[in-house]
């Protein structure tokens, strides 16, 4: 094996995993392998196709490489923080068997994370100061009033990293029939909302998940799991609906500001300690996307609406969530079933409330959505497994 300088190297923390021990490590790059030195110069060598790389530790900041050495141990290993970057760099022009689309990969997601921290620190002073003077830093109206001085430029690009970061380890279909098929039902769907400020993107993700969710700015993600569990056409028009709502109400953004200026982080921010804490909560705030009750009905209702003028019949909508309440009596360990239900309310509210609105709702004919929904599932059904 051809082996990189003996001068040239990158410091790392290597956990072996029959143990618990870690050891601070020299980490050389060779021409087909890689090899992590330990301080006493006991030595750990893979090949690169024996080895995977990814974000992980503390906010997925650091660099962690997995690897099943010659020796068969497997070793996991985590380059420090301020050699990360040149790290990424070396191997994306050294390395026999690096796999560089992977490389690129982390490097684009690991951009997408300092751009947020970037992004989330505006986000979090701009709070505060606002905040403090105005002294309702915890009421939701407060939130709103603050959300509502958001320009949706910035909105928009906090939603776009959001979804970019949701999807980063996830196989995403950008093109082709099923896409465009799913598209076509977000465009009609769109066509019954009026004076809203965003331009609806679709994000189809190939995961199990049976889940659907909405970023900041009109960015709706959408799961393959969710759609092997839908019936028709127009049920997916009433999750599409439900989602774009979410965007239209600002119902995450809200759920950013309040995180931001909450009394605890006041208090880091202003202490000059705590950032890291700071922005841990408001990442998870932008990317676990989760709303009150009040937040999902609210979306229900405007969903309806949004279905009514589009002229899509909107009595299928609730029908997904009653066949997916059924499921979840019959298995209480369905959990990805259960995924979409974490904060949505009960089923039993949600029929009684929905069944007013269908009554109050102005005599229209509707128009069934095509594509049909069979050609969606067949479709889904090639996917590769």
């Amino acid at each position: 094996m051809i082996k990189s300088s003996e001068s040239e190297y990158f410091t790392g923390s290597l956990y072996l995993s029959s143990g618990h021990e870690n050891y601070v490590v020299k980490i050389y790059l060779g021409f087909d392998d890689i090899r992590f030195v330990t301080e006493n110069g006991e030595e750990y060598s893979a090949f690169y196709e024996k080895a995977k790389f990814g974000l992980g530790g503390f906010e997925n900041r650091q660099l962690q490489i997995d690897a099943v050495c010659t020796d068969d141990k497997e070793v996991t290993c985590f380059v420090v923080l301020e050699e990360k970057g040149k790290f990424l760099k070396k191997c994306e022009t050294f390395g026999h068997g690096i796999d560089r689309k992977q490389i690129a990969n982390i490097s684009r997601s690991d951009k997408n994370n300092n751009r947020l921290f970037g992004l989330y620190i505006f986000l979090a002073f701009f709070s505060v100061i606002i905040g403090v003077s105005l002294f309702y830093i915890y009421s939701k109206p407060f939130a709103k009033f603050i959300v509502s001085y958001l320009p949706a430029e910035q909105e928009s690009a906090i939603g776009k990293l959001s979804a970019q970061n949701i999807l980063s380890d996830k196989k995403n279909i950008e093109a082709g029939l099923l896409f465009d098929n799913i598209q076509a039902i977000l465009r009609r769907v769109e066509s019954g909302i009026s004076n809203s400020p965003y331009k609806f993107k679709l994000y189809l993700a190939d995961d199990p998940m049976v889940n659907a969710m909405a970023a900041p700015g009109g960015h709706v993600i959408v799961f393959t799991g969710i759609l092997q569990n839908i019936e028709s056409s127009e049920e997916l028009a009433g999750i599409l609906a439900h989602e774009c709502a979410h965007v239209i109400h600002r119902h995450s953004m809200v759920r950013i500001v309040q995180n931001t200026i909450s009394v605890s982080m006041v208090f880091a921010l202003l202490s000059g300690i705590g950032i890291e804490g700071v922005l841990a909560k408001l990442s998870a705030s932008a990317l676990e996307l989760s709303y009150s009750r009040e937040d999902e009905l609210e979306a229900d209702e405007t969903g309806v609406n949004i279905l009514h003028r589009a002229g899509i019949d909107p009595t299928h909508f609730p029908k997904f969530f009653e066949r997916q309440d059924q499921k979840s009596k019959i298995n209480e360990n369905l959990s990805t079933v259960m995924s979409i239900f974490s904060t949505h309310p009960s089923e039993t509210e949600r029929s009684l409330r929905l069944a007013n609105m269908f009554k109050g709702l102005e005599p229209k004919e509707y128009v069934p959505i095509t594509p049909d929904y069979a050609q969606i599932k067949s479709l889904l059904n090639k996917l590769p497994k």
